[in-house]
């Protein structure tokens, strides 16, 4: 490698490698400083929110501890949790209004979305703010906070953040509390609803946070972290995304979780590194994390990190670039010096090096030249001769050596004598300054350094010369007039008996500017003290309650100016309903800052800061985004501030009304003090009421103990309650308490006895003598009424508002559960024929045209579509009445089916007994005359033998007796109708005789287009049956139905099946045909009636006789194939028929 090469990288990594070391540590220590300073904002930052959060729910927590100790919530819960009746009566009404006027501030007034009630089983049951009557009432808590429920049985409970079910998009929480009547007993518990869009807005607010700064809060929900709010970088993670524990990401929040605090860099939710500070919520079991993105937050020191890589590199190319120049002028010289050497070595002393360069390579070269006219002219030996050529090279060396180093070291040095004249520098100096060697040598200290005349150089070198070395920080200026801050070591030193101060000077520039971000940072983080300082005074500011409401916003005004960034320029005012507080300097100026105060989510006020000069523009005009963010949060800070005063304020009018009520109530009060250690009580106030229950007055009992005036209360338990909550603190109620003595006459007290923060006992009670006695004569007459009506056998029901409000138990057998209306669910139930008739007379009573109803009418109890063994008849008797005050409707009914089915079969008997004495009648008549007929027709049957016309006597004698035997055969059957004989019964399997029957109709029904189906169930139990009937009633059925389709073309279809249902044999026909009416569903099975031209109305008649013959019971439906369907139910075992029926048939 040659001289060339070898200086260019000793010259490059000289200056190089100082560089990048520089860089590198200035590099790292400004991202610690970075990194620290991020940590800290983060921690005030979280500390600040989990305060604002803590403190948010804590005052939730004591509002529900007042409102469960309210009287009137204590009685109306107790009262509503134990509500035995219909919650949409007038009873429940009247307490849920009087619920809703004691509780309709606390949505107002506390910011609560709802107010609910539960009784102990968790089932609500009252709603502050319902959409519709009954939308939530007797439904069970959700389990969602069914956990919160059971533990709010005991204390006060927060449940889970959860979605509201009615507000689209909104989260809510609840907070649960116990309610105890006023014997301390359980009886239910009081639910708030939280809305959580404050707590999100809080810790969404990511002022000071950057652009990528967050906030979040989670809870542990099984092995994982469950996130609570949207996130801002997931606005729908709230509820959805999840940590799972163990996981790289999210380790912040897990770590919450655990109960830790601490700050570090880790892997946030979205993968993205994050430096992070988190701590845990104990109060609420969340955890808390704020966090930036490590990218944002190293921006400064990545900045700084680019600009030392930028300037390492530009420095690279000018050492490269200056260390070819130096090595050129250095080495060149000496390859001159080297060929002079090689040309003198062969002899050749003529030859001259012929330099003109003024530096020491110069002076060698010249001195070069004149060793070789010495060597020319002199005839030394050659041993002297290269004896004084190596002491020559060797100093020679060592001079470019020390030398190089000089000029090529990073730092800029100076030889300055005692004058503060600059005798030399290094080729640094030059470079970064811009001056040659030859101008510095002309110039002194202060051509430099301006801010060192000569005078005080003169000081500074009888400092040096007593202290050896000294070192201070000044400003260089370049030739161009740029100033480079520098670090300066001077050092006194003395060669050749001179004395020098040869200094050493750094360049820092780089240093003072990660000085001066650092010293930003720090303003910043003094600004943001400064706004927290703020909040903390004006926090314990307000806790000073002596104060009016003037005096707190005055103080708060006062406050504002130091937390702003020019306290000295800065005034404030707070405007409210009117009035102006505001600091001693305010002025109205351009450069405002305006927040509003809302109270109760109206603007009622405003909060203005200005500054009295003009500024340099920030982010707001000369304000920050931090001092925006500090003015809204000290104007929410007032809106509460004011909310509580006006609450304290209402709170105190409250107190002096109730003073007033006291002694205007009904109900007596007395206050007791406790005397001897609580073993007597003395009275302190007695209010007017009292005095008359007591019929006495307060100037004899006041002063004196409860024992002397009131002997009796201990025989009646009275003085054990006050001793109890004296000694507890706990209320209770006292009620039934039948008191007298010698001075009082025998009376009913109610007492509810608490006690005061006083330590006094108050006892509100009521002499309740006339209503313990009207309401026990009003028991036993209710009693009375109630076991009379309750076991009568007509059906009462009681009708308000076409609501059904009371009915007994015969009617409840009658109609079945409650009915919508008095009307029978708008009549769809009642007999066609009877519909218009009742629905004339209910309009005509509805609108008091009459005052009374009296009607019978035929309805079906299960719908019309379920046949006439559906079918009762009912007398029905409605008239007007009152009932709880209200106008209401008194129904009687009374089931007739019975009856009326014993009249039908009573005009059935006669009908049949009618037709048996003409079918009698009849037969006699006919017979005689067929059986001459019969022995004509014999005679002529032997004579048509002999007299040859065989084929003609043939014809006629067959003519007449085929009319002989059809007049035979329906005289048969209408005796058998007339006078029917007992069934044949033998033990039989029922699909036989149905078999029969469809295997004898088959070829009518094929030829006259119908399609016939069975489907009989296999192993039918053995039954005892006359098949010669069933096989004709099953006849007669397809008959009726081959005839009911007589005259459709296409669709023609019956369906025969068999099965077993409980303990009977059920056989159906069903058909496609058109159907029957509803209006004659229950005239079919007369005798005589038909709706066919061509009809006798015999054949399903005879059917049903059969089937009731069989203890079994024929019905008719609609059909699945849009006909109709008979179904005939036989009893397995053999039902004997009743001495009616059997009578009516003989």
């Amino acid at each position: 490698m040659t001289l060339k090469k070898k200086l260019i990288l000793i010259i490059t990594a000289v200056a190089i490698l100082p560089m990048i070391f520089i860089g590198t540590l200035g590099y790292y220590s400004a991202k610690m400083a970075l990194q620290d300073l991020r940590m800290e904002e983060l921690k005030s930052i979280t500390d600040l929110k989990t305060k604002k959060i803590e403190d948010f729910f804590m005052d939730q927590k004591n509002h529900i501890k007042i409102a469960q100790l309210r009287p009137n919530i204590k009685k109306y819960a107790s009262l509503l949790t134990q509500f035995p009746g219909d919650i949409s009566g007038p009873t429940y009404e009247t307490i849920r209004d009087e619920l809703d006027r004691a509780l309709k501030m606390y949505p107002s007034v506390y910011d609560y979305v709802n107010v609910l009630l539960a009784n102990q089983e968790g089932k609500i049951v009252y709603v502050l703010n319902r959409f519709s009557d009954f939308e939530d009432i007797d439904r069970t808590l959700p389990a969602l906070w069914q956990d919160a429920f059971k533990s709010g049985q005991k204390r006060v409970s927060l449940s889970d953040v959860f979605r509201s079910r009615r507000r689209s998009g909104q989260f809510s929480v609840y907070l649960t509390a116990p309610v105890h009547n006023y014997d301390g007993r359980f009886v239910g518990v009081i639910v708030l609803e939280i809305d959580m869009a404050p707590i999100f807005k809080l810790v969404q607010d990511s002022t000071g946070m950057g652009e990528t700064g967050e906030t979040l809060i989670a809870r542990k929900e099984g092995d994982a972290a469950l996130f609570l709010n949207p996130l801002r970088h997931d606005p729908d993670a709230a509820l959805k995304r999840k940590a799972v524990f163990g996981q790289s990401r999210a380790i912040p929040i897990q770590e919450a979780l655990k109960g830790k605090a601490g700050h570090g860099i880790f892997l946030d939710y979205r993968g993205k590194n994050v430096i992070a500070v988190w701590q845990y919520m104990p109060l609420l079991d969340w955890g808390i994390v704020a966090k930036i993105d490590v990218i944002e937050a190293f921006e400064p020191a990545a900045k700084l990190r680019d600009f030392v890589l930028i300037l390492v590199i530009a420095v690279i190319i000018l050492s490269i670039l200056l260390a070819h120049i130096v090595a050129k002028s250095i080495s060149e010289p000496i390859q001159m010096l080297q060929k002079g050497s090689e040309e003198i070595g062969r002899g050749n002393l003529d030859h001259k090096i012929g330099t003109d360069a003024k530096d020491e390579i110069g002076r060698l070269g010249r001195a070069f030249d004149k060793m070789a006219e010495k060597l020319k002219t002199v005839t030394a030996s050659r041993d002297e001769l290269n004896q004084e050529i190596n002491e020559r090279k060797k100093v020679e060396k060592e001079l470019l050596f020390t030398r190089f180093c000089i000029d090529h070291a990073n730092d800029m040095l100076y030889w300055i004598d005692p004058e503060g004249k600059i005798v030399d520098v290094n080729d640094t100096t030059c470079m970064k300054l811009g001056f040659s060697k030859e101008e510095f040598v002309s110039m002194g200290v202060e051509d430099v350094d301006p801010s060192t005349p000569l005078q005080a150089y003169d000081q500074i070198w009888r400092d040096l010369k007593k202290c050896g070395t000294m070192k201070v920080e000044s400003v260089h200026q370049t030739k161009n007039g740029k100033a480079i801050p520098v670090e300066i070591t001077f050092n006194h030193i003395t060669f050749d008996g001179k004395e020098y101060n040869c200094a050493f000077a750094r360049d820092i520039t780089d240093r003072k500017k990660a000085e001066e971000e650092l010293q930003k940072s720090m303003s910043k983080l003094d600004e943001r003290v400064k706004e927290l300082n703020c909040l903390f005074e004006i926090s314990r500011f307000i806790e000073k309650r002596e104060l009016t409401l003037d005096d707190l916003l005055q103080g708060i005004a006062d406050l504002i100016p130091p937390a702003w960034q020019y306290p000295d320029i800065t005034c404030a005012k707070i405007e409210l309903s009117g009035k102006e507080l505001q600091t001693h300097n305010y002025e109205e100026t351009i450069w405002q800052q305006v927040s509003d105060v809302i109270v109760h989510g109206v603007p009622s006020g405003k909060i203005i800061v200005a500054y009295l000069e003009e500024k340099p523009e920030r982010d707001e005009g000369p304000f920050l985004n931090e001092e925006r963010a500090l003015l809204d949060a000290i104007a929410e800070r007032v809106g509460r501030i004011i909310e509580r005063k006006w609450a304290q304020d209402a709170l105190r009018q409250s107190e002096e009304k109730f003073r007033e009520l006291m002694e205007n109530m009904h109900s007596g009060v007395a206050v007791y003090e406790a005397v001897a250690g609580g073993e007597d009580f003395e009275i302190k106030d007695f209010n007017y009421r009292a005095e008359k229950i007591e019929n006495t007055n307060r100037e004899k009992v006041i002063g004196c103990r409860v024992t002397d005036v009131f002997p009796g209360t201990k025989d009646l338990g009275f003085f054990d309650v006050i001793q109890r909550v004296w000694k507890t603190g706990k209320p209770e109620y006292f009620s039934g308490a039948f008191y007298q003595d010698h001075q009082i006459p025998p009376s009913w007290r109610e007492n509810y006895v608490y006690k005061l923060s006083s330590g006094e006992i108050v006892a509100v009670y009521q002499d309740v003598t006339k209503e313990k006695l009207s309401q026990k004569a009003l028991e036993e007459s209710e009693k009375r009424f109630r076991d009379l009506v309750e076991n009568s056998l007509t059906g009462i029901s009681i009708v308000q508002q076409n609501k059904v409000v009371y009915q007994n138990q015969a009617q409840e057998r009658l109609l079945g559960p409650l009915p919508r209306s008095y009307l029978l669910v708008d009549f769809e139930k009642i007999h066609s024929q009877d519909v218009e008739t009742v629905k004339r007379l209910s309009q005509r009573i509805d609108k008091r045209e009459i005052q009374t109803l009296e009607t019978d009418f035929r309805f079906y109890p299960q719908g019309p579509n379920k046949g006439g063994k559906n079918l009762k008849w009912v007398y029905c008797r409605a008239l007007w009445t009152e009932y709880r005050g209200k106008d209401a409707i008194l129904v009687n009914m009374i089931d007739m089916t019975k009856a009326k089915e014993l009249e039908h079969l009573l005009t059935i008997q006669d009908k049949m007994a009618s037709l048996g004495r003409v079918a009698a009648g009849m037969a006699h008549e006919i017979r005689n005359p067929l059986s001459g007929i019969n022995i004509y027709l014999n005679t002529l049957k032997k004579l048509h033998h002999k007299n040859g016309s065989e084929e003609k006597v043939k014809q006629i004698l067959g003519q007449i007796q085929s009319a002989s035997r059809k007049i035979e055969s329906v005289i048969r059957r209408v005796m058998d109708f007339a006078k029917p004989g007992e069934p044949k019964l033998i033990l039989l399997d029922m699909n036989r005789p149905v078999t029969e029957a469809i295997n004898l109709s088959a070829v009518t029904m094929r030829k006259s287009g119908i399609v016939l189906e069975k489907s009989l169930s296999e192993n039918l139990p053995s039954c005892k049956a006359d098949p010669a009937l069933i096989e004709e009633m099953v006849l007669n059925l397809l008959n009726n139905a081959a005839g009911a389709m007589k005259t459709m073309v296409v669709g023609k279809k019956i369906v025969v099946t068999s099965s077993v249902e409980g303990d009977g044999i059920v056989l159906t026909v069903s058909d496609s045909g058109p159907g029957i009416a509803p209006e004659i569903k229950d005239k079919i099975f007369d005798p005589y009636f038909t709706t066919k031209s061509d009809g006798t109305g015999i054949g399903l008649s005879i059917s049903h006789r059969i089937v009731t013959d069989h203890g079994g019971s024929l019905t008719v439906s609609d059909s699945d194939l849009g006909g109709a369907e008979f179904r005939i139910e036989i009893p397995i075992k053999k039902q004997e028929r009743s001495d009616d029926i059997f009578n009516l048939h003989c």
